[in-house]
Formats: structure tokens, sequence, C-alpha cells
């Protein structure tokens, strides 16, 4: 069978789950991008251009999609056009429709006799008007299987009337054995790296990791952090990581003798050291969350975590008491009380973190999220249920 794949452009964290499918028996994948971005186009929401620092082009096959003919294309990049792409596929797998190259997809799609497939993260917690509603039911009939990564994003599914046969689990993932390794490697390092990063060793170091924008709600953090660490005589430290628009705003919010470090943004093999110096995640946003696969990587380095219950990886991974806490959206006075409590309970965070990590490890990895790919793709071609 041979699969393929439409997306965006190459993401650090579709490639591995594209590689992975790709080394089943029986199965060969051929990857479509609407484009390869540039630097500056990389770093849009973070502030600064930059590239990857992890090879996104190896490994596997993939083309560039024009999109009409005569389109001036780079001799360096393989392309071909969308009627090639369906006549060359078994089944299509579209990575969500937040853009028109996706939409585009479907469309050229419906054309072919080729099954499609759909796997996005949209979910039931953000609150859409009917209309919305009546458009993404439309949207999703001609699929003939639909991937769910998460609770909420089946129960999305589901309330655009997407029957229970037709949806196959593909859970949201991370490269777990390179962040595994990462973790074994850096765990005995990890008293030089707070050190550097200026947290004290008997500090309970708080990490927010992403850009600052918005939706992720950076400025939340460090008010919290500071009602937080006023209220208690425990040690805390604040690790804020990333870049964007509102860090300058962030800043401004902490005394220069405050214990609150800003790194800026660290690229794919440098993040590893700030959740090795980390004891807990926090991730306050909002429902444009749809996951937060920052979750994922901080459990794998045994980091329980505090997040909104906004956030579409709540319901899977964010277990009260058990691998994590939640509070309502936008309660900075709960996240602050929340943040105190997990101060005050050092061992129950540790156990927390162990539980986060086996559950990360077992359940959300690759080769689940494969499984559920090619089940899928074949259901659709057998025409099973």
């Amino acid at each position: 069978m041979k699969l393929g794949i439409v997306t965006t452009h190459p993401i650090q964290y579709q490639v591995p789950l594209i590689r992975e499918i790709d080394s089943r028996d029986g199965i060969r994948v051929e990857t479509y991008y609407g484009h390869l971005p540039e630097a500056q186009q990389q770093g849009k929401g973070f502030g600064s251009s930059f590239e990857w620092d992890l090879p996104l082009l190896e490994g596997y096959s993939w083309r560039v999609i024009h999109e009409r003919d005569g389109q001036e294309t780079n001799e360096n990049v393989p392309t071909c056009g969308w009627s090639a792409a369906y006549t060359e596929v078994d089944a299509m797998l579209i990575h969500g429709w937040q853009s028109w190259f996706m939409r585009r997809a479907l469309l050229r799609g419906v054309w072919s006799d080729v099954p499609l497939l759909v796997r996005g993260d949209s979910n039931s917690m953000k609150p859409r008007s009917w209309y919305v509603r009546l458009l993404h039911r439309l949207y999703l009939q001609p699929f003939a299987k639909y991937l769910y990564v998460g609770e909420s994003n089946r129960q999305f599914y589901r309330g655009a009337g997407v029957s229970s046969e037709d949806l196959c689990f593909s859970p949201r993932c991370v490269e777990n054995g390179r962040f595994d390794r990462e973790w074994q490697h850096l765990k005995g390092e990890r008293a030089s790296i707070r050190s550097e990063m200026g947290i004290r060793e008997s500090a309970i170091c708080f990490l927010f990791c992403g850009k600052f924008i918005e939706k992720k709600r950076p400025s939340e953090v460090v008010e919290a952090f500071e009602a937080a660490r006023r209220a208690s005589e425990i040690p805390m430290h604040l690790l804020m990581v990333g870049d964007g628009k509102l860090r300058s705003e962030a800043e401004a919010q902490v005394d220069d003798e405050a214990p609150v470090t800003f790194t800026g943004f660290l690229n794919q093999t440098e993040i590893g050291e700030a959740y090795a110096a980390a004891d807990v995640l926090v991730l306050p946003s909002d429902y444009g969350e749809t996951w937060g696969l920052v979750v994922n990587e901080g459990m794998i380095f045994e980091l329980p975590a505090i997040v909104s219950d906004r956030v579409g990886c709540g319901p899977d991974l964010v277990h009260d008491e058990e691998t994590g806490f939640t509070f309502p959206l936008g309660d900075t006075e709960k996240l602050a009380s929340t943040m105190h409590r997990a101060a005050k309970e050092p061992e129950h965070l540790r156990e927390m973190g162990k539980n986060a990590r086996e559950l990360v490890l077992s359940e959300y990895t690759l080769e689940s999220a494969a499984d559920g790919i090619v089940k899928a793709a074949r259901d659709a071609l057998s025409g099973n249920p």
C-alpha cells in the first residue's frame, strides 16, 4: 500500500511519525508539502528567524506541490501537481484543514477515487457558532476515516456527525525515544544545568516553554508565580523558555532580584536542558492550544504539568493528583495557589512526574500513532467499518 500524506511544510513533530509509518512492512509513504519555509517564516511567533536544528527532509520520500502549470520551481526541490499526487497513491491522509493548502488537498481528492483520511487536533472545548459547526460537518463528509488524537478531539468529531465506526485512535505524540535518550543523559547533569541557569539547588523550578503569544498567556505565569512566591517560604524559581512579542511584557513584570530566568528561544537539541532543570511544567493556554505537545515532552523528563482546563491534552495527559493539576482558564489566583501547593509537596511532585512519564511512554507513542493511521488506511481501502 502506498500512503500519501499532505501537510503544509516539514514540521518537527510530524516528520518522525512519517518515518515511523514508512518503516512498516508493506507500506510506502509519499509526503506532499505546500512549501519549504525559510528561516524568517519558520520563526513566525517566536520573534526571531531560525531553522530547526534537526534534519526534517531526510529518511523518507517527499515532494512539494506546485498548484498550477507553469509555476516556477526550484530545480533542487522535487515537485509534482495534485493530479500526479492522487494517481500515485492508494489512500491520502490530510493533516487537518487549517490552511487553504489543506482545503485544496481535500477538494482535489474529492474528484479522485482515492480514499481520504483526516488527522487534525481540533477539539470540543472551543465554543463555536452554529454556522461554523455546520461548515465542519460539510467539510468532514468526504473523508472515509477520521484519526482522533485524544478524547476532546474524538468528541469534536462525534459532534460533527462522524460515526464511532469511522474513528480510529492515533495519539498526539512526540519523538519519545529521542527525548528519553536526552533525559537519561541529562539527569546526571541536572545540578550543573540548574547552576548555570541560576536556579538554587533547593528551589522548586516551574517551567513555561513556548511562544510568547496571546493564546499561551505567559504573563499569567509570571503573575501567578510572583503571588505563589510571596505566599511561600519555600524557595521557588521560574524558568521562562521561548520568545515572541509578549516577552517584553512578561519581563517587565519581574523585579531585578526575582528568581526568574528568561532563556530566549531554545532549539530542539537545546530544549532538553530546560526540561532537565525544571520540576513542574506550567501551560495556562486558552482554547487555541488544541493539544500542547510541550506537555508530552516535559512528561518524558518526569515533569508533572499544571494546565488550564482549556488545554487540549488535559483530559488525556493531566490527571489531577496523578500526573499534574488543572485550573480554570484565566484564574491566576487558582494557578498561584496550585503552584504554591505543588512547591510544598516535592515528594508528591516526583511521584506525579514518574506517573506522567510512564503514561506518555506507554500510550502516546509514534508506534501507536502509526498503528492507527495504517489501520485506518487499510480499513478505508477494504471498505471495513
